[in-house]
């Protein structure tokens, strides 16, 4: 019976190992996710006049037939150099 019991509970400490580590690598994803938005935020910064180039380049592009819009990115490519 003890053998038994030895066997069950290797079994159960490496199944609570797994879920351990199961846990950890979902909790490691989280951070990494929240992290790189973070990122990102702190890395977009935006000033005035790049602002109102990306807004009159997607007005304009509001006003084209789908088609046009979507073969000629040109407008938004010269608002965003300026990023």
């Amino acid at each position: 019976m003890s053998q038994l019991r030895k066997m069950l509970g290797g079994f159960w400490n490496t199944h609570e190992i797994g879920v351990a580590a199961q846990r950890a690598r979902h909790e490691l994803r989280v951070f990494a996710a929240d992290l790189a938005v973070s990122i990102a935020r702190w890395a977009m910064h935006i000033d005035e006049r790049t602002d109102q180039n990306l807004i009159r380049a997607f007005v304009k592009e509001l006003g084209r037939p789908d088609e046009a819009a979507q073969t000629n990115p040109e407008p938004l490519i010269r608002a965003i150099a300026y990023v």
